[in-house]
């Protein structure tokens, strides 16, 4: 099936479908000088490469867009770069930042398909580094990299007080590890995990409570296991026991 657009002066003024049985009388468009026809197929067949769960060739609908065509591969791999696709068309390649099109709905990026179109998603080449560190965001991958190299490039953490480098976590593929690195920040040498493209790593903020009112210095304290409310008014600096009521403490 075919579908054929009469344009002119760039505006399209009338569209016939057609395939084997359509009638010859639908094709009699007038036509006029200066006038342009566009014969596109009704059924496309494009193909994608990389990291997509079913890479290969597919036919889809005219008109469909990079969207449709990643639904038809089943979805995306953890570990590819969306934001350095590749749109093959005739011959000549386009770059695509298609991490803008799902993370900041920037539609421009889900192009609309042409026959032939090859579309090529690469591996990542990434790590990312969030949460209580200086700088949280996306680095470049370096051979041997590890966990603590990435956290260092960072920026490192905002304060020890701060991060809990005992619960940091490496997500990888859909799999989320643990990593304790309190000793690795004190100079002590372990084995250290070794970063891959892809990587996310999460440093935590320690948990904290809040104590306000007559205590010595009201404010955030870290909470830690077996804490209660008596070592948080301790870790406040203790009540001020000329104004603090310690029969009537809110929790």
């Amino acid at each position: 099936p075919l579908r054929i657009r009469l344009l002119r002066e760039n505006k399209e003024i009338a569209q016939v479908q057609w395939n084997s049985t359509t009638p010859v009388q639908e094709l009699g468009m007038e036509l006029q000088s200066g006038d342009i026809l566009v014969v596109d197929p009704m059924i496309i067949r494009v193909t994608i490469v990389g990291l997509v769960q079913k890479p290969g060739s597919y036919e889809l609908p005219a008109g469909s867009r990079i969207t449709d065509l990643l639904a038809k591969a089943e979805g995306l791999q953890p570990t590819v770069d969306l934001s350095n696709a590749l749109l093959v068309r005739k011959g000549e390649s386009r770059s695509l930042d298609l991490l803008q099109l799902f993370w900041e709905a920037k539609l421009d990026n889900d192009v609309e398909l042409q026959d032939g179109d090859v579309l090529m998603l690469p591996a990542a080449r990434k790590i990312w580094v969030v949460g209580a560190v200086q700088k949280p965001g996306a680095l470049d991958f370096q051979p041997r990299m590890t966990v603590v190299d990435a956290i260092s490039a960072a920026g490192g953490v905002r304060s020890i007080e701060e991060a809990d480098l005992s619960a940091v976590r490496l997500v990888r593929g859909g799999e989320t590890r643990v990593l304790n690195l309190e000793t690795a920040f004190k100079g002590v040498a372990i084995p250290l995990e070794a970063v891959k493209p892809g990587d996310v790593i999460i440093v935590p903020e320690r948990a904290k409570a809040y104590v306000f009112g007559a205590v010595a210095r009201p404010g955030s304290v870290r909470v830690q296991s077996g804490d209660t409310a008596v070592t948080l008014l301790s870790a406040a600096g203790g009540p001020l026991l000329q104004d603090a009521r310690l029969d009537e403490v809110v929790l």
